[in-house]
C-alpha cells in the first residue's frame, strides 16, 4: 500500500512537472502569436487610415483645382 502510495506521488509529481514545464515553453509562444496579431490589425488599421486620407486629400486637390480655375477664368 505505501509502494503505491509513493508510485502515485511520483506519478502526480511528473504530472506536475511536465505541466509546468509545458506552460513555461507553450505560454510565451502564444502571447508572441497574441502580439504579432494586434500589430497585425494595428497595421491594417494605419494602412485603412492612409488610404482613407489619400482619398480625401485627392478629393479636397480636385476642389482646390475647380475653386483656381473658376476663379481665373472669370
Amino acid at each position: 500500500m505505501l509502494v503505491q502510495l509513493e508510485l502515485i506521488s511520483l506519478v502526480l509529481k511528473q504530472e506536475i512537472l511536465t505541466t509546468a514545464l509545458a506552460s513555461i515553453i507553450i505560454l510565451p509562444i502564444l502571447k508572441n502569436i497574441e502580439a504579432k496579431e494586434r500589430e497585425n490589425q494595428l497595421n491594417q488599421l494605419i494602412d485603412n487610415l492612409q488610404q482613407d486620407l489619400n482619398f480625401t486629400g485627392e478629393k479636397l486637390r480636385e476642389i482646390a483645382a475647380k475653386a483656381e480655375e473658376k476663379l481665373y477664368s472669370r
